[in-house]
């Protein structure tokens, strides 16, 4: 099964006080290992691009976030589920609502752990994880953060 998809954000809002330079300088270009793209068939930029991630004002669990262009233009949002033993995020195209990825926070560690998934395997050999997704889909790890 498709996990379910969230409502697309197709509004516009003109941002005018976005910088035109970054506050620091940033790597010319980054070298992901081939493959490893989370979203897949879009290449990935050469140029610097700003974005402008807000948190949603009312939010419960504190996990709720939009991402802008410099156009003003919504790219990505994310959606944290309340009730959940590890605080799951739902990562998400805001065009679309195609959800892209999943973000699982563990709590029971001496540090912070992040696991990303995502819906579709980086290989075909990629195994399936162990943990169902939203609506039933299959998962399969992306990255892991600590």
């Amino acid at each position: 099964p498709k996990p379910p998809s969230y409502a697309p954000i197709n509004e516009t809002d003109p941002l005018t006080d976005f910088p035109a330079k970054p506050p620091v300088a940033l790597a010319v270009k980054g070298n992901p290992p081939d493959g490893r793209l989370l979203v897949p068939d879009v290449p990935l930029t050469t140029e610097e691009r700003g974005l402008r991630v807000r948190r949603k004002i009312l939010s419960v669990t504190g996990r709720d976030l939009t991402a802008r262009d410099s156009s003003g233009k919504f790219l990505y949002a994310t959606d944290g589920d309340f009730w959940t033993m590890h605080a799951h995020t739902h990562f998400y195209d805001a065009a679309t609502g195609e959800q892209l990825a999943m973000v699982r926070k563990t709590f029971w560690s001496l540090h912070k752990i992040y696991e990303v998934f995502t819906f579709k395997p980086i290989c075909p050999s990629q195994a399936v994880y162990s943990e169902e997704g939203p609506g039933g889909a299959k998962l399969y790890s992306f990255a892991r953060v600590t």
